[in-house]
């Protein structure tokens, strides 16, 4: 079955529905407008990027004793609007200790900043024998509007840790903390007898020990959670090779693949569908940072930052599904008096479409996907009224929890990605899609029901919604997932299993909300109440009613399924016995006066006409203001709201005299008992 698409416009959805190609997995990046961001002539290094509150931030340390440990050191902290022109918002140290590795993390709608720190006293440390790793501890500043900052507030559980990337799932927040094993007394700096343990935290500042994911050697790691909690994750090794690790919840078991290459300061991020790995990787010039795609279990470089000496430590954001920025420090450049620069600098990176094979149309369909898919939100659905957005106006509202299935949002979106997906190969649009579908999953209630938006809301946005095509068009994404029909041919067949429990579900929430009156079946509100199904209202000028455009749609999906058991047979055939008996209009005909407005004139040869509320009983049409009132005749309400909503509609006609007998003769043919 296909849904009503009011979100997106049916030329893409046209554009996209062409022979399959298949692009490369691997795809080239252009590598543009190289940038020195920060240089105050001292070391500055260890960076990461971030975006919260419409706004970049970059972090990084400065410190004019070098790299070495030294409680001169600070924690920089830049915003921009644009990633070209920064401002510093903060900067902060702490007394006797070296502040470095500063990592971001957005969580409970605060940005925090994590630096680890090692003891040095008074002054610089330049022998690592000197230091001592029992000695770590952890610290952030922390800012609910990105402007004003806290002081540095100890984190809680991290004494004798240091602290590495973060990252949240959940309700949870995550840190890499490296540790000597059992906190032993023995050699100082950082022997090999260190273990690396996920640190989590209910509020980011309180911290207890989770699973040990390296027993021995444990260094900087970098995580990525999956939606399903699913860990992949990036560990640096000291010198030797690097490792990829994966593991699920409650991460007890780890599983680990030895890589090709060393990574240092290893950065760990999803871009476009793919996975981007980045560090310092050890090339015969000397150490480069580098960027790869992870394909399975193989990196391969994409590009290579201009870069030398001390060097690395990326942070990446994705800014579109084929753009996106990176930050590294290097010592490549010198100043004008011959010296080495340890300088903060930023590229912009840019997927390269590789046109050889590929019409202007099905390029143009590429690009229109693209366009949606960067109106994705976070939690993998949309919200309404995007399409004029800017890139960087979307980046700020991608965690947005706006989403919805009104007006066509979300189910429309995730078919045409499924379609560019099908169309194009390019991994990105699967996983834009495979997102939708999970949001899909995850705002369906128990009892089958889908409320307008979702994260749910309170009001009428919480209501089982038939309004707008809402249900139906859920339930059909997930019908065709579950049956692996166009454009879902390719999803997995435990997507597959999920998307048919949540159909059947959805059916049985169909028909426990179709009313009845006096005992007989009738049709459906435009939305129900989430607990007992019964019909609720919703604007103020949409009363508690049933509704005939809705249900045209409610049946329509009902009668595309195989196989109908004996109640979805009957819900059929009551809905539309309601719509071609008691709810028909005959004799009447809407005009659209230039000076009157609407009106319902009498006219004994005007085709059929449905009104799209009836009052629940009598079946007398009824039409609402913004004063909360109920009318029973067009002329009643106010000019506004006669304009302004369609009262009237006529598609029950093309399902009563078309559709409908088309369906009674393949049912019949589905009988044994009439075969």
């Amino acid at each position: 079955m296909r849904a009503k698409a009011k979100s997106v416009c049916p030329a893409i959805l046209a554009a996209i529905a062409m022979p399959a190609l298949v692009l490369a997995d691997t795809p080239k990046v252009e590598l543009s407008n190289v940038r020195r961001v920060f240089d105050n002539g001292e070391h500055n290094a260890f960076t990461d990027l971030v975006v919260f509150k419409d706004a970049f931030y970059l972090a990084f340390r400065s410190c004019p004793d070098g790299h070495g440990v030294s409680p001169n050191a600070s924690i920089i902290i830049l915003s921009s609007r644009d990633t070209k022109a920064w401002r510093e918002v903060h900067r902060f140290s702490v007394a006797g200790r070296d502040t470095r590795d500063p990592h971001f993390l957005v969580f409970r709608e605060k940005l925090f900043v994590y630096t680890g720190t090692w003891f040095s006293g008074e002054t610089a440390i330049r022998d690592n024998e000197d230091l001592d790793l029992n000695l770590h501890l952890g610290y952030t500043a922390c800012s609910e509007n990105g402007q004003a900052w806290s002081k540095p507030k100890i984190l809680e559980g991290t004494f004798g840790h240091y602290i590495w990337r973060a990252a949240s799932f959940g309700e949870k927040a995550y840190l890499c903390g490296r540790r000597k094993v059992g906190f032993a007394v023995g050699p100082h700096g950082e022997p090999d007898q260190v273990e690396s343990i996920m640190l989590e935290s209910d509020d980011g500042l309180i911290w207890r020990k989770g699973a040990t994911f390296q027993e021995t050697r444990g260094d900087e790691t970098a995580f990525l959670f999956e939606r399903n909690g699913n860990i992949l994750a990036i560990g640096r090794r000291g010198r030797a090779k690097a490792q990829l690790l994966r593991s699920g919840p409650p991460y007890k078991e780890w599983h680990r693949h030895t890589l090709d290459r060393y990574i240092g300061g290893p950065l760990i991020m999803k871009w476009g569908g793919r996975i981007v790995v980045g560090g310092r990787r050890s090339t015969k010039p000397g150490p480069r940072t580098s960027l790869c795609w992870l394909n399975g279990k193989t990196l391969d470089e994409f590009a290579q930052l201009p870069s030398s000496g001390d060097n690395s430590y990326p942070g990446f954001i994705p800014i579109t599904p084929s753009r996106a920025v990176v930050s590294w420090y290097s010592s490549h450049e010198e100043t004008d008096a011959g010296k080495t620069m340890t300088a903060i600098y930023m590229a912009d990176l840019a997927i390269a479409q590789d046109s050889t094979h590929i019409s202007n149309k099905q390029l143009q369909a590429i690009t229109a996907a693209d366009r949606v898919l960067a109106g994705q939100r976070a939690n993998g659905g949309w919200a309404k009224d995007t399409r004029d957005h800017g890139e960087l106006e979307l980046l700020f509202a991608r965690q947005r929890e706006d989403t919805t299935l009104d007006n066509g949002t979300t189910h429309s979106q995730i078919r045409l990605l499924a379609k560019a997906y099908t169309m194009s190969g390019l991994p990105r649009f699967k996983h834009g899609a495979i997102a939708g579908i999970e949001y899909l999953l995850d705002a369906q209630y128990e009892n089958g029901g889908w409320p307008q938006r979702y994260p749910r809301r309170d009001g009428y946005a919480r209501f089982i919604t038939y309004n707008d095509g809402a249900m139906v068009g859920a339930l059909g994404v997930l019908h065709d997932t579950a049956e692996g029909s166009e454009p879902f041919v390719w999803v997995d067949k435990a997507m597959r299993v999920q998307a048919a429990g949540a159909v059947a579900r959805g059916i049985d929430c169909i028909l426990a909300c179709q009313v009845k009156v006096n005992g007989v079946l009738t049709a459906w509100g435009q939305q129900h109440d989430e607990v007992n199904f019964l019909p609720r209202p919703a604007r103020s000028f949409e009363p508690v009613s049933l509704c005939s455009a809705e249900s045209v749609g409610v049946v329509q999906f009902l009668m595309n399924l195989e196989s109908p058991r004996p109640g979805i047979i009957n819900a059929v055939h009551a809905a539309v016995a309601w719509l071609s008996g008691p709810a028909k209009l005959e004799g009447i005909r809407q005009v659209n006066d230039p000076l009157a407005g609407k009106q319902i004139i009498a006219d004994a040869q005007a085709v059929p006409l449905w009104a799209r509320l009836y009052e629940i009983g009598s079946n007398r049409p009824i039409f609402g203001n913004r004063d909360g009132k109920v009318y029973y005749a067009l002329a009643e309400i106010s000019d506004e709201r006669r304009s302004g909503y369609s009262w009237y509609v006529n598609s029950p006609q093309k399902l009563i005299s078309g559709d409908y007998p088309l369906w009674q003769k393949r049912i019949a043919g589905q009988d044994p008992e009439r075969r």
